[in-house]
């Protein structure tokens, strides 16, 4: 793993909290026709089961999610992360809780690999987002 050894603080906080990883995995000279999306979906969490509104305290969740990626020789892929705050009842928007969130993306590209790479924020007002994007590619000679 390359946050391991690369001494990024947010990747090294995320390995001390992830418990999985979404592997993604293209084959030598494939090429994914359609975008590939991964949501992140990140929620408050609320003590005593009390809600906020109530009076009840709010805790801050925290979240650590890692991604792999890693694309083989002449691959090509468009991915597409998306972070959202959910509210209790599950949906996403402004009523949303706070969190705290240490997500890692770790990238490996085969030589002639092509990886286009978006990410989206939509997450709560309050919420803290630390996130380390490692790439790691393949010299060709």
């Amino acid at each position: 793993m390359q946050s391991s050894s690369s001494g990024v603080l947010f990747a090294v906080l995320n390995g001390s909290l992830a418990g999985d990883a979404l592997v993604v995995w293209v084959p030598p000279h494939v090429e994914v026709a359609a975008p590939l999306y991964v949501l992140h979906a990140y929620s408050s969490a609320v003590q005593a089961g009390a809600a906020a509104a109530d009076g009840g305290e709010r805790t801050l969740a925290a979240a650590a999610p890692r991604l792999l990626v890693v694309l083989g020789e002449g691959a090509t892929l468009e991915l597409v992360e998306e972070h959202v705050s959910m509210a209790a009842g599950g949906g996403a928007g402004q009523g949303a809780g706070a969190h705290a969130a240490v997500p890692v993306a770790e990238v490996t590209l085969g030589a002639g690999a092509c990886l286009k790479h978006g990410y989206v924020q939509r997450e709560a007002a309050g919420s803290c987002h630390f996130k380390a994007t490692l790439v790691q590619q393949v010299r060709v000679i």
